[in-house]
């Protein structure tokens, strides 16, 4: 494990993992609706987004599935390549405030490849200063909690940019905010005392090193976040 030096940069993030999982762009687009669905009730910043030059989300929502389709992946010659899946994304509109901006990255439908083959990541813009109002435990959580609905991954994190460019960790599963595992690992898991455990109805686990905003100054979180980590270093997804 080595220490990496680098510039400082902000912004929070939640990303979404899960192996092979052959779906069509309409399972897909199922799935993303559900999670943008769950969005809505969590903050109003939630209920609108564009995509593909400021294209109004909810007035396509009906041909949705056929834009995810366009966006299958295609080796470096532009051949299409089937089982790698989609590769697709939704942004908050231009005329919002920076620190009401968000995105949402989808890698979907890729049905080879190892561990965490498809993944989701949900973030604020990184050189945005981030306030409390738009990044606090509440929203975060919400936030993954609707992801883990929608896409059923295998782990999810709730993170900050700063903490991951602390150092580089060869485990699986770095230190975060917070992490879900899904029923498998959960199993598996043996919690530190420092974090704060959510059982949850599906047979999931949420662990969170604080239910404050994470703040990488704070010693407690970061020592919090890192014993997490450990805790679970010898777990094996798949």
């Amino acid at each position: 494990m080595r220490e990496v030096i680098t510039t400082r940069i902000n912004g929070y993030f939640i990303t979404a993992s899960w192996g092979p999982r052959a779906e069509t762009p309409q399972d897909i687009a199922a799935r993303f609706f559900r999670m943008i669905d769950g969005f809505k009730s969590i903050n109003p910043i939630f209920r609108q987004w564009t995509y593909d030059r400021n294209n109004d989300l909810q007035a396509h929502r009906g041909d949705f599935a056929d834009y995810i389709a366009s966006k299958i992946e295609r080796d470096d010659f532009g051949d299409i390549n089937p089982n790698s899946g989609y590769w697709f994304g939704v942004r908050s509109p231009d005329d919002l405030a920076s620190d009401r901006r968000f995105s949402i990255q989808c890698h979907a439908g890729k049905s080879i490849g190892v561990n965490f083959a498809n993944d989701v990541i949900f973030r604020q813009d990184t050189w945005v200063q981030p306030t409390a109002e738009f990044n606090s435990y509440s929203i975060f959580r919400s936030a993954l909690l609707a992801i883990v609905d929608a896409w059923i991954p295998e782990t999810v994190e709730a993170n900050c940019h700063w903490l991951v460019q602390r150092k580089t960790y060869d485990s699986h599963f770095r230190p975060a905010w917070m992490r879900y595992l899904c029923p498998a690992l959960a199993q598996q898991a043996k919690p530190p005392a420092s974090a704060i455990v959510e059982y949850l109805p599906n047979g999931g686990i949420l662990l969170s090193a604080t239910e404050q905003t994470f703040d990488v100054d704070n010693p407690q979180h970061v020592a919090a976040a890192e014993e997490i980590a450990a805790a679970l270093e010898s777990l094996r997804p798949g």
